[in-house]
């Protein structure tokens, strides 16, 4: 009951931002560390995430997906898309070719289980067209908390545009990037190296950089 009321509760917060004029449009790093949002804890906002309805996505699929947090991982995946269903144990991955090419770069770069990494996504619903400020920006603070549950080492984030909601910026690929107390490091988007694969040796030599940081 009281999961149910914390997410009416901060539902509720952000529906009235949405009235008073907020667009969501800020970038992570500018939204206020003492921000009520802060306040949710895993389980609470994995229920707000499931009832979202604060963009158009709500009226294009039903599907809402957290991602999954490992509390004490070193290491942090941010896709565009979610490619994981929501889990508290071991992440349950799609059926699909980025998700199969994460899981090789966790087992095949990083010698690691998929269950020791947490892997989040910008955007919490599925969505095959590309998408618009508006759905991305509703999501922002949703991922913002995820993150600020864990402390991984270093946190790699697949694709450009998801950088400028990260960091407010453009962000250069393959190099260690410190901002707001984190650890970054951009490359190419997953579907970018599946398209073209002669990504791959670049991308390796990116994902090499943050495993140093290891």
């Amino acid at each position: 009951m009281q999961h149910k009321i914390n997410q009416l509760v901060f539902l509720k917060s952000l529906y009235i931002q949405r009235m008073c004029g907020e667009t969501f449009e800020n970038p992570i790093n500018r939204i206020q560390s003492n921000s009520p949002l802060q306040a949710f804890k895993r389980d609470s906002l994995k229920e707000s995430i499931a009832a979202c309805n604060l963009c158009s996505c709500a009226k294009m699929t039903q599907t809402r997906l957290s991602g999954f947090i490992s509390p004490a991982c070193n290491l942090c995946f941010i896709t565009p898309a979610p490619l994981v269903s929501s889990s508290d144990t071991v992440p349950d991955f799609m059926q699909n070719k980025s998700a199969q090419m994460l899981q090789n770069i966790i087992k095949g770069v990083y010698r690691l289980q998929p269950k020791e990494c947490s892997i989040l996504s910008l955007l919490k619903c599925p969505l095959e067209s590309t998408p618009t400020h508006e759905q991305i920006n509703a999501c922002i603070p949703f991922l913002q908390i995820q993150l600020d549950s864990i402390k991984p080492k270093v946190i790699v984030v697949f694709g450009s545009y998801v950088g400028e909601y990260l960091i407010g910026g453009n962000s250069d690929y393959g190099r260690i990037l410190w901002h707001n107390g984190r650890s970054f490091l951009f490359t190419f988007g997953l579907n970018e190296i599946i398209r073209n694969p002669s990504l791959k040796t670049e991308v390796m030599r990116h994902l090499l950089v943050a495993k140093e940081v290891l």
